[in-house]
């Protein structure tokens, strides 16, 4: 590979991934397995999806959980082999003269190409099957809209985690191992079906599950269904945009140390 600029390698990257998402037929693998994902999604969805007489006790937040849920599993499934697999490439690479940087946002840039299939397709279904809940709603064509940002958001947030945690761990395997680990800590740790206690409360705004719940709750009731959180829509998508960027500057710093492993 011809060295350049950073933003000609993160091109480099892009093309590089584009094509092999192309050679394997990504794109039709990718809309009918969100597919069926979606439709298993709505068997445990009930009926009052998105319908705010439904109100919060009514175990609504619970189904935006599993939502929520689906989106990270998305993102984390589509990165978090992602470095790990390339370790030898990338360390070979970069001591030819490869940013780091340009490597992790060239195969970001690519993957929110499949976030946005996956949360399109996702968003695509729920709201067919509940359109019957939105079209009374007041607002709705902006609710509509904004479940489809907050998925979305979730989606390439849960990308950039997944990338984080590929640059940190040993191999594939490893990786594979990590992530129910993650999706646990996001349904444990969201605040949504328990208070935690004051000692580890502090661990829910970390959680991308909290703030896509609340994000939902708020575009459908107006107001949050979680005791003690009334962040807006808008503050919600502004916490994940910056975890997003945390993740992606965590992963550059730890693979600029990858002349030094050994793994």
């Amino acid at each position: 590979m011809e060295y350049a600029s950073r933003v000609k390698q993160i091109g480099i990257y892009y093309g590089k991934r584009d094509r092999e998402y192309k050679n394997s037929k990504g794109v039709v693998k990718t809309v009918l397995y969100t597919f069926f994902v979606s439709l298993f999604l709505l068997l445990i969805c009930g009926s009052k999806l998105f319908k705010s007489e439904a109100g919060g006790a009514d175990g609504s937040s619970y189904r935006y959980l599993m939502l929520i849920c689906i989106c990270i599993f998305y993102g984390l499934f589509n990165s978090i082999e992602t470095v790990c697999n390339e370790r030898e490439i990338i360390k070979h690479e970069h001591r030819s003269g490869m940013y780091i940087s340009s490597y992790i946002l060239g195969n970001l840039f690519f993957d929110f190409n499949i976030c946005l299939i996956h949360a399109t397709v996702t968003w695509a279904v729920v709201t067919v099957r509940f359109f019957t809940n939105i079209i009374g709603e007041e607002w709705f064509l902006i609710k509509i809209v904004g479940y489809w940002v907050t998925m979305l958001l979730v989606t390439f947030a849960s990308d950039a985690m997944g990338l984080m945690v590929s640059s940190v761990v040993k191999n594939a395997y490893m990786a594979m191992k990590v992530m129910p680990f993650v999706l646990i800590l996001q349904v444990g740790f969201a605040g949504i079906f328990m208070a935690l206690p004051d000692l580890v409360s502090w661990i829910s705004s970390l959680t991308l599950s909290k703030w896509g719940v609340m994000a939902i709750n708020d575009i459908v009731f107006g107001s949050n269904y979680i005791p003690g959180d009334n962040d807006p829509f808008f503050t919600c998508w502004m916490a994940l945009l910056l975890m997003t960027v945390v993740f992606i500057a965590i992963s550059i710093i730890i693979l600029q140390s990858v002349d030094k492993d050994e793994r």
